[in-house]
């Protein structure tokens, strides 16, 4: 079950941002900063339903005058880490184009319930595909139309002019080269209670009709703060194995403001 629920987890985040690296939402006003700077820190503890399972940490740095790199991880705690404890490292080195980051390298360290490998995704966009490695096996994945790896894709959306009313369709690919069809809303503005605080939110839904969860509208949700950071500060997934849940505990947004601004608030 705890597997079951780890692995839903992992492919429903692969879904979302894969998702959203697709054509579809406007790009943003090149007059306004939106999105991540360098230097952003966001911290989220993981939930299966009620119950507190493990933390993500992501990270966003600048790398020369349009390079960037993105680091993560997700580490299991409490029953979770008992009954199958999870450490995986996530890093991602690209370039940004046009309001758009695109990765070059995205890697993943993986270390679940003692077992451990390596996952390598080279974007070869050139000749439209993705060379796709893990540990000594390599194959090729013909891809059409932009692609990204989850974490850039989520980190390129936030670059983006995100307005309620929005709908599209889009293709993803997984690491099996199946391909699903989606379905993508943007909800209207809500005001959401965070452990950082009451914060501005624009949620979006995603449907996937073929696969075996998701399909109805609300199944999937994904919150961003309605404002020039655009933050992640929310996701909820209802699937086969429950709710799971992701919120923001903690973060650094690079521009000066940080969660510490409301603990010292507090404190007067």
């Amino acid at each position: 079950m705890y597997r079951a629920v780890k692995v839903g987890l992992v492919l429903t985040l692969l879904f979302m941002v894969v998702l959203l690296s697709q054509p579809g939402v406007v790009v943003a006003d090149s007059g306004k900063k939106l999105g991540p700077v360098s230097g952003e820190k966001l911290v989220f503890n993981v939930r299966w339903g009620v119950v507190p399972s493990g933390t993500a940490v992501m990270n966003f740095n600048r790398v020369g005058e349009s390079g960037y790199r993105l680091e993560s991880s997700l580490k299991s705690y409490g029953a979770m880490d008992f009954f199958f404890p999870i450490k995986d490292d996530f890093i991602v080195t690209g370039f940004e184009s046009k309001n758009q980051l695109f990765a070059d390298v995205y890697t993943k360290k993986q270390n679940e319930n003692g077992k451990k490998r390596t996952i390598k995704f080279h974007f070869d966009r050139p000749n439209n595909k993705v060379v796709f490695s893990r540990n000594e096996e390599s194959r090729e994945i013909p891809v059409e139309g932009a692609i990204n790896d989850y974490m850039s894709a989520v980190y390129s959306v936030r670059k983006r002019d995100i307005k309620p009313g929005d709908s599209f369709k889009t293709t993803i690919v997984l690491e099996k080269e199946t391909l699903y069809e989606a379905n993508i809303w943007t909800e209207k503005r809500e005001g959401l209670a965070t452990p950082v605080g009451y914060l501005k939110t624009i949620p979006i839904s995603i449907v996937v009709p073929k696969s075996r969860h998701f399909k109805n509208r609300g199944d999937f949700v994904f919150w961003f703060t309605d404002d020039e950071r655009h933050m992640l500060a929310k996701i909820k997934i209802n699937a086969g194995v429950g709710s799971i849940s992701m919120d923001l505990v903690e973060y650094d947004d690079g521009r000066g403001g940080s969660s510490r601004d409301l603990e010292s608030e507090d404190d007067n």
